[in-house]
C-alpha cells in the first residue's frame, strides 16, 4: 500500500486546505476515491513526491 494525498485547489491554483490522506494499492483506486472528494474544488493527487493527477471536476459533477 502506498500513501496518497488529495489536494484541494482553489480556481486561483493555491491549497484550499489540508490533504485527505489515504492508503491505496494502485493509482487508479486513488484516482477514484479522490473524484468523491472535489466539494467545488479541483484536486491535485500526491504519491510521497510524484504528482499522480490534477482533475477538475465537470460543469455537470465531477470528473478527471
Amino acid at each position: 500500500m502506498s500513501v496518497y494525498r488529495f489536494y484541494p485547489i482553489t480556481k486561483n491554483g493555491r491549497v484550499a486546505g489540508p490533504p485527505i490522506v489515504c492508503d491505496f494499492a494502485r493509482d487508479h483506486e486513488a484516482l477514484e476515491e479522490a473524484k468523491k472528494h472535489f466539494n467545488g474544488h479541483d484536486i491535485e493527487i500526491w504519491q510521497d513526491a510524484r504528482i499522480v493527477a490534477y482533475l477538475v471536476p465537470d460543469e455537470d459533477g465531477p470528473a478527471s
